[in-house]
């Protein structure tokens, strides 16, 4: 049978294994838990460029570490 995800070819009795553990392309959601669903593969990119929930260094070296989507608001204060 074909993975729903990467139509690898399973057999049947491996197929919800392939599925639910071990296919890179099956969606999942925010580990950060942003409401995104997304391919376990590209977590690593959703993290490093997209996540609004990832916390990053204040660009101005206060110190402080905030959501990328606060970013923006926090510069400006």
């Amino acid at each position: 049978v074909l993975c729903q995800f990467c139509s690898t070819e399973v057999t049947f009795e491996k197929r919800d294994r392939h599925e639910g553990e071990e296919c890179t392309s099956r969606l999942v959601p925010c580990p950060w838990k942003c409401g995104t669903k997304l391919r376990l593969a590209d977590i690593a990119q959703h993290q490093d460029a997209d996540c609004p929930k990832k916390s990053m260094p204040c660009p101005l070296d206060c110190g402080k570490k905030v959501f990328r989507s606060l970013l923006p608001r926090h510069v400006q204060d």
